[in-house]
């Protein structure tokens, strides 16, 4: 395929043509999963960006503009996914690292005023308090281990919202928490 053949290729794209869009995912997809998994180091990662990718494409297909290359479309898409993607790994990361100094610091204090029923029953009073669709979130990402790319596609919303509502339940049980052990130990 030449760029004047990818250009008829995105003008039938544009006509809903899923022959052609079949055509470039045919052509672009192998080398956008060799980019992807350079990147991500991630086979699993690297197969859902070129799905991910190609919806994208699919979804903004009257927005192309058959004058401009098709490939630079698809890897700049690819190339905001795996922005989004390091990004989510930074923002876990942080708050695994925040939690952990958060239990070193209340350990002692954990250790004098609960057992682990109480801390038990604590964790499960403060996920009652979640709203509903938070809670479904939390609950799929901390208890069921589901990623949230997984999340985000199970429960139909982004990953962004995703990220949002568990940082919100996190914010929540770090601020019940300090209110909860600062009323102790005075």
């Amino acid at each position: 395929m030449t760029n004047l053949q990818d250009k008829r290729w995105v003008c039938r794209l544009k006509a809903d043509d899923d022959l052609a869009f079949e055509k470039l995912y045919c052509k672009y997809s192998r080398k956008l999963f060799n980019f992807g998994y350079k990147m991500l180091q991630s086979k699993q990662e690297a197969e859902g960006l070129v799905q991910d990718t190609f919806l994208k494409l699919w979804e903004m297909r009257y927005k192309l503009d058959e004058n401009y290359s098709v490939s630079g479309y698809i890897f700049k898409i690819a190339r905001n996914k795996i922005y989004n993607i390091f990004r989510i790994r930074i923002n876990e990361r942080f708050y695994r690292e925040y939690i952990q100094e958060c239990a070193e610091r209340l350990e002692d204090n954990l250790e004098r005023n609960l057992d682990f029923s109480e801390l038990n029953a604590l964790y499960l009073e403060l996920i009652s308090k979640l709203p509903e669709r938070r809670k479904e979130i939390f609950l799929l990402s901390r208890n069921e281990g589901y990623t949230y790319r997984e999340i985000a596609q199970k429960l139909q919303i982004s990953e962004n919202t995703v990220d949002t509502q568990i940082r919100k339940s996190l914010d929540f049980f770090r601020e019940s928490l300090r209110e909860k052990y600062t009323a102790i130990s005075h």
